[in-house]
């Protein structure tokens, strides 16, 4: 059995600095996916407009 302060998903370990390991990736990925988002709806506007087609 492996010792509970090596495993970070272990729910024994502090619940406050597992979720704070957690939590900055998370919530970098989600900002990386808006920005994407973001990024991918303003292309396709531009083609829109360029191509004339309508919405």
């Amino acid at each position: 059995m492996k010792n509970a302060s090596n495993d970070p998903f272990k729910p024994e370990q502090s619940n406050t600095l597992s979720f704070q390991d957690t939590e900055t990736p998370i919530v970098f990925a989600f900002k990386q996916l808006s920005d994407v988002e973001q990024l991918s709806t303003n292309q396709m506007k531009k083609c829109v407009q360029q191509k004339k087609i309508p919405e």
